[in-house]
């Protein structure tokens, strides 16, 4: 029987990515992909877009999303098999893409403040839909500031760093009942950027109502996907995984590829099926 891979974590230009999600259903299907997710951040809009451009042509489309939360730092928790038409989930996303302006808003009067050329204005003209801190960063290369995206946040917008802003403080517990409330699957994102695989298990256990970790993950080293599949197992969580692809905004990240140059078997896919059919 022919493998199937599938790929369950990718984002458009309706968040921070830079192909629309009708070219991510092209791109999936012109590697082979028997499935993907639309992962933007905090927003669905894309999703019905995506399964449209996909109608017909045997690639399955995931209805998902990516909610971004802090609980001591930043932490992402995925939505898989949501409803995107969902009441609760459409007013937490209203409220995020509220939250998110106002950050980027802040972002930008620190920079201008601080000697830096850039206007509200030349950030805003970046953004196809949602408006987010990789059009400052975008913004800031062709400035001059920074030699790419992924210096801008590494030395000017990333967490920590001096321009940095935190947005409105969403508890994961908070995003988890949103989707949940939707019908869906939540999956804690990429562990690897908590930078605590020690206190990882702690942290799982004071999530219970999770269903997933993404074990497989570009960034994941060999050891510490087997450390997130061994605390899958330990707590009954669902191993999902995907590429994280944005495009040219983060171009070492490879559709359909996860941890260690590896693609992602399709099997995962289908236990999450499963738990999503017993609810």
């Amino acid at each position: 029987m022919k493998e199937r891979y599938i790929d369950l974590h990718m984002h458009s230009t309706v968040s921070d990515g830079t192909y629309t999600p009708q070219e991510l259903v092209q791109m999936a299907l012109g590697r082979n992909l028997s499935a993907i997710a639309l992962t933007d951040h905090d927003s669905a809009e894309g999703v019905r877009v995506a399964q449209q451009a996909a109608d017909g042509t045997g690639l399955e489309v995931v209805p998902g999303v990516e909610l971004s939360t802090y609980d001591g730092q930043e932490m992402h928790i995925l939505g898989y098999f949501i409803q995107p038409e969902n009441a609760a989930l459409k007013q937490y996303l209203e409220s995020m893409a509220h939250s998110r302006l106002e950050r980027v808003q802040a972002m930008v009067r620190k920079l201008s403040g601080n000697g830096f050329s850039i206007s509200w204005e030349e950030v805003r003209r970046r953004a196809q839909h949602m408006v987010s801190r990789v059009h400052i960063a975008q913004s800031l290369v062709e400035k001059g500031y920074a030699a790419s995206v992924g210096e801008a946040f590494d030395c000017l917008i990333g967490e920590g760093k001096p321009y940095f802003v935190r947005r409105q403080q969403i508890k994961p517990q908070e995003a988890i009942q949103a989707i949940h409330e939707a019908g869906g699957l939540a999956v804690l994102a990429h562990p690897y950027f908590l930078h605590c695989d020690a206190a990882l298990e702690e942290r799982l256990r004071r999530l219970p109502e999770l269903d997933g970790i993404e074990c497989h993950y570009p960034r994941h080293t060999q050891e510490q996907c087997e450390e997130y599949q061994r605390l899958a197992r330990k707590f009954r969580l669902l191993e999902t995984g995907g590429s994280d692809f944005h495009g040219a905004n983060r171009p070492e990240a490879e559709m359909g590829i996860g941890c260690c140059g590896r693609k992602i078997p399709y099997e995962y896919l289908e236990k999450m099926k499963q738990k999503t059919s017993k609810r």
